[in-house]
């Protein structure tokens, strides 16, 4: 049997929907294991660590490579049986199921891999002489496991500056297909920015050791990833008092939204934007977005509506005063009314009396918290 034979059984065994379908459950039981265990040492605030698990199983174009490039071709022995080259797959390709912790900084890398590897979690073994080496030198924290006994895979842990640079050096000089005469220019200029980027996280490293807290990070590096949107729209960088509105309006409520799409734009993943729901009466919600209007400059909240949209879908301009009531709203943040409540128009003359008096008091609270965001009035002639 030639090579060329050989591959296509082993690619066989490997494209097997039953074999793809028991890969994707392994991936499922293992993720939830390792998510579990990210849980509780992300109570540690020595680490900043993104929420994030990113995992896949080996594509089929990658599988096919690696039979030929690691010689597998000739050093796996095939077997009659497609099962059983099934089976050997599981327990020997180490990467058929990889994971990914991303983490802020490079010491990390090597505090979460200790902690990884030390864990004794429940029915994952990983191999403590796992190489912790690159190909070009450099440190790579990674850990080969076995679940149950049945199926390897690899979790690697990588910081910011890990994740860009090995794409650049991973698309550039790793994985080039032609010949390229540059070769060795390419590896100088990739090693160079790697330098770049090395001094790069020392410095935000030191800054996050001056009790540079996680809001203050967040908060950092969200107006960097989306000002330049803001500054394009309104044509203008005078923007500092637009994301302190934003901040105080929005961060405390949605901390984990703003995160994710931080963690998100950094990893160059795409953005899901967070629909809105919300249960105010419309006409009521629209009188009090007219007598905002009114009052306050409207520039100012254009500008936090703009911001706030790279995190939020609206299905109109009014869901963001929606949505603003719903935030400064004290009878929403204490939940006092149900499905029939304050805001209904049915009842006695009496009820509906006191609700509008209760309406007006939410609207004056509303107006007074904005105040205290420098949202700037509107002088009456």
């Amino acid at each position: 049997m030639n090579n060329k034979e050989i591959i296509e059984k082993w690619m066989c065994a490997f494209d097997d929907e039953e074999f793809q379908d028991k890969l994707q459950n392994y991936r499922n039981q293992i993720e939830k294991i390792i998510k579990d265990y990210i849980h509780t040492i992300k109570k540690d605030k020595s680490t900043m660590m993104f929420d994030s698990l990113e995992s896949r199983i080996k594509s089929r174009d990658s599988f096919e490579q690696k039979l030929s490039r690691n010689d597998y071709v000739n050093r796996w022995e095939l077997k009659d049986e497609k099962s059983e080259n099934q089976k050997f797959i599981l327990e020997n390709l180490s990467d058929v199921i990889g994971f990914r912790i991303s983490c802020y900084f490079k010491q990390d890398e090597k505090i979460l891999f200790e902690k990884l590897k030390n864990a004794g979690l429940s029915s994952i073994v990983f191999d403590p002489n796992t190489n912790t080496k690159q190909a070009n030198g450099h440190d790579i924290y990674k850990l080969e496991g076995l679940y149950n006994d049945e199926c390897r895979f690899e979790i690697q842990i990588k910081s910011l500056v890990h994740n860009i640079w090995g794409e650049v050096e991973h698309k550039t000089i790793y994985k080039t297909r032609d010949y390229d005469c540059n070769i060795e220019d390419r590896r100088a200029i990739t090693e160079g920015t790697y330098g770049i980027l090395t001094a790069t996280d020392t410095q935000l490293n030191s800054l996050f050791k001056m009790n540079y807290d996680i809001d203050k990070m967040l908060k950092g590096l969200f107006y960097e990833l989306t000002k330049k949107d803001i500054e394009n729209e309104f044509h203008t960088d005078i923007l500092g008092k637009a994301y302190n509105q934003f901040f105080g309006i929005f961060y405390k409520r949605y901390q984990k939204e703003i995160q994710e799409y931080v963690a998100n734009r950094l990893l160059g993943n795409s953005i899901i934007l967070k629909k809105i729901s919300t249960e105010l009466d419309s006409l009521f919600t629209n009188d009090f977005k007219e007598r905002l209007q009114s009052r306050y400059l409207n520039y100012d909240f254009e500008l936090v509506r703009t911001i706030s949209k790279e995190i939020f879908e609206y299905k109109d301009e009014d869901d963001f005063y929606r949505l603003l009531f719903k935030i400064l709203s004290p009878s929403q943040e204490e939940e006092n009314y149900d499905d029939e409540d304050a805001f209904s128009d049915d009842g006695s003359e009496e009820e509906l009396e006191e609700n509008q008096s209760v309406e007006e008091e939410c609207i004056e609270v509303v107006f007074a918290r904005l105040k205290e965001f420098s949202f700037k009035e509107v002088k009456m002639a």
